[in-house]
Formats: structure tokens, C-alpha cells, sequence
């Protein structure tokens, strides 16, 4: 499963559906990027500060308005201690007003920036220069971090972090926001809000960079370790260990599971037609570990004969 297809069609084989995570790519496609002959090809090319230009208009303005201020605050030529400290007011405000503007040339900056994710790894480009990459399988940790945001209860938005670690430190993090459909809008609290399901442009990233790293907890799981998912929720090669619930630390078998399902960021795993643990997928390494969990819930649902691949 290293190629894209193969990897969307595993998705579909594990029917690990996103439910509840809906939203259609707000950036046009960008064919101005080649396959990489290290890379691969394409997945998705984001800009790497989407608010990057508003935020740099805004400090540019007010900035400038600062500097303004501080100089035509500057004629008066009084020497009293209430002179000193308009001066000082002036100074300062000077200073502010000079950080706003450096702030707004990095922002500029970075709205010429495009994130670039292939099928093996990222790469960050400012117009047609490679400012760096990255091979999804050179890291040791990775995340993608979810959460939709509200304002006076009513739904504005969902920010989504993808970083990748090695050995504690940081080799390349992309953050964003997208709009999902809501099936019923108005001022509701979010528990009430409901959202259509399908994919984001970003999970084939995601699901890319799991099965990169996703090898090294296969091979834990075959030695007879156990993962944690998330939140003490735990894995080993037979079966899963809800830490809460009415099945709180007992094994549910692989062949035993119905259906994992991923709705509002977290895990559900269903058996007996119910549903018998509940994790988030926010944390780190989730994606990859869930990965090789899955791995072993297919092959336990084909030698059951409950299981048909398409």
C-alpha cells in the first residue's frame, strides 16, 4: 500500500470512513508543481499562512499609523518631566509601530509560501524555490490535530495541524482552516450541530505519512507489545482495551469488532452492535499506530470469512 490508490483503497477496505469531517478544498488545484522523482507525485499544495496577506495588511496598517503617530507627535521642543515622558511615549510607540511593519513583511513573505505534500514526503516552496523538505518515513512522530471553532455558539470554522517530529524536535508542521457543511445552521451550541461526511483534502497526507510510519508499530504489535491510542486506550496483536466503559480494561478480539468508525475526531469501535471504546485521534502517532491496528482487524475479519475486500 505505497502508492496513493492503494492507500485510499485500504482506507475503504478498513471502512475507517470520516464521518462528520466534510468539507471541499477551498484552494484550486496547482498543476504548476511536477512530480518529484524523490517525493513522488503530488497529493495537495496549500498555501503555508492562508491568512497570511490579511494579517500582513492589517499590522502594515497599523504599524504605519504608529509611526506616524510617534512622529507628529515630535515637534514639541518642551524639556519638562511631562515633555520627557511624551517623548518616551513617542519612543515607544516608534518601536511598537517598527515591530508591527516587521511583521507584516514576514507575513508578506509567507503568502508567497506553498506547502507542497507528495506521495513520501512534504516540501515548503517561497514562488519557485525549495526552501525545504522532508520524507514522511525520516520522522519519528507525527500529528494532525483537528478542533472546530465557534463564535456565540455558532459554528465559524475547523483549524487542522499536521506536524512531523524527530527525536523531540520538530521537521515540519503545516496549519490551516476549512469550512465544513453543516446540515443545520443558526445559533446552536456545537453538540447540536450536525455534519455531512466525507474526507478533507488532507487525509490522503494523513493516511500517507501513517503507513510510512505505520511499519515499526506493526512490528511492536507482532512482538507482543501493546499501544496506547490515545487516553489509555490500548492495542496489542489480539484485540483492543477500552480504559473506560462497561468493557473497562477487558480485550475485545479483532474478530469480535463490527466496525471502527472515526466521527468528530475520535475512534469508535463497535461490536455486538455497540459501540465498546472511544478514543480521540488527535494525539501523537495515533494515525500510524490505528494503521497497524487495522491491519490486524482486516486479517482477523478475513480468516473469520466476515470480511470481502473490493
Amino acid at each position: 500500500m505505497r502508492s496513493l490508490d492503494k492507500r485510499r483503497a485500504a482506507a475503504r477496505y478498513h471502512r475507517a470512513e470520516v464521518q462528520g469531517e466534510t468539507h471541499l478544498s477551498q484552494e484550486p488545484a496547482t498543476p504548476e508543481f511536477a512530480p518529484d522523482p524523490e517525493l513522488g507525485n503530488v497529493v495537495v499544495v496549500k498555501a503555508n499562512a492562508p491568512n497570511a496577506a490579511v494579517s500582513g495588511a492589517f499590522l502594515l496598517a497599523l504599524g504605519g499609523g504608529m509611526i506616524i503617530a510617534a512622529a507628529a507627535g515630535g515637534g514639541g521642543g518642551s524639556r519638562s518631566s511631562s515633555g520627557g515622558s511624551a517623548i518616551f511615549g513617542q519612543l515607544v510607540l516608534g518601536i511598537l509601530g517598527a515591530m508591527m511593519l516587521a511583521g507584516a513583511a514576514a507575513d508578506f513573505y509567507k503568502a508567497n509560501q506553498k506547502c507542497v505534500f507528495y506521495e513520501l514526503g512534504a516540501a515548503l516552496y517561497h514562488k519557485d524555490k525549495r526552501l525545504k523538505s522532508f520524507r514522511y518515513a525520516d520522522a519519528d512522530e507525527m500529528r494532525m490535530h483537528q478542533r472546530r471553532l465557534y463564535r456565540n455558539g455558532v459554528y465559524t470554522g475547523t483549524s487542522v495541524t499536521l506536524k512531523w517530529s524527530k527525536d523531540g524536535k520538530r521537521m515540519y508542521s503545516y496549519s490551516g482552516s476549512y469550512k465544513e457543511i453543516v446540515r443545520r445552521g443558526g445559533p446552536l451550541t456545537g453538540s447540536k450541530q450536525q455534519f455531512f461526511a466525507g474526507p478533507t483534502d488532507l487525509d490522503p497526507v494523513r493516511d500517507l505519512a501513517a503507513g510510512a510510519l505505520s511499519p515499526r508499530f506493526v512490528e511492536a504489535l507482532s512482538r507482543g507489545e501493546a499501544l496506547e491510542l490515545s487516553e489509555r486506550n490500548s492495542a496489542n496483536a489480539m484485540g483492543v482495551t477500552p480504559a473506560s466503559g462497561p468493557l473497562n480494561g477487558q480485550q475485545v478480539a479483532y474478530a469480535a469488532i463490527e466496525d471502527m468508525r472515526l466521527h468528530n475526531f475520535r475512534l469508535h469501535v463497535m461490536s455486538g452492535g455497540k459501540e465498546v471504546m472511544t478514543c480521540p485521534t488527535n494525539t501523537t502517532n495515533f494515525w500510524p499506530k490505528f494503521c497497524a491496528v487495522q491491519i490486524y482487524w482486516v486479517a482477523a475479519m478475513k480468516a473469520a470469512g466476515r470480511f470481502a475486500p473490493e
